[in-house]
């Protein structure tokens, strides 16, 4: 049984921000609601949005968590040190950008099989390694290397979602519309 409150919110956030290609998908549609030609900016704009949502809902933790936050850790200090919800939205972001990349190829219905298979591995590494290391910056104390490391990682991991919108546009220009992905 998990009663801490850090690992529950940690849980959540990483499987949310890894899995989210999967709510993006309309399935009542013949080709999922994949678009045709703004499938880069729309997968790079997940990112920051998912990363916005998350440190608006973390400024609450405080008040959730009440005396069982640690002091001194990120989660604990939140509100003393503002820089710390920064840096979760900005490890949000990051993590949504690996969930982009990998997780967008598992849930699109490619003809080729092999797209998807490549995918999954590097998903669910994705989704263990991302929780340990989200929560390692939760439960840790701030530090400014950490923030700079995290805002190096947003550009070098908005690359995954641009090759993965570039490719679905190429598929789909190739193939034709429906599921001809």
């Amino acid at each position: 049984m998990i009663d801490d409150g850090a690992m529950i919110g940690c849980c959540t956030w990483v499987a949310f921000t890894l899995l989210w290609p999967y709510f993006g998908f309309d399935y009542d549609k013949e080709d999922l609601g994949v678009p045709d030609r703004a499938a880069v900016p729309l997968l790079v704009l997940i990112g920051p949005l998912v990363g916005f949502a998350a440190t608006l809902s973390m400024s609450a933790w405080p008040l959730l968590l009440g005396d069982t936050a640690v002091p001194g850790t990120v989660t604990g200090n939140l509100w003393g040190q503002p820089l710390g919800l920064v840096l979760m939205g900005g490890a949000t972001w990051v993590l949504t950008n690996v969930g982009v990349t990998f997780c967008t190829l598992v849930f699109v219905p490619f003809r080729r099989l092999w797209l998807r298979g490549v995918s999954v591995l590097p998903s669910l590494i994705g989704l263990f390694l991302g929780g340990w290391w989200y929560l390692g910056i939760q439960n840790a104390p701030f530090r400014m290397s950490t923030l700079l490391t995290v805002t190096m990682l947003i550009p070098v991991t908005t690359v995954g979602p641009v090759l993965v919108g570039l490719l679905l546009t190429h598929v789909r220009q190739r193939q034709g519309p429906g599921l001809a992905l």
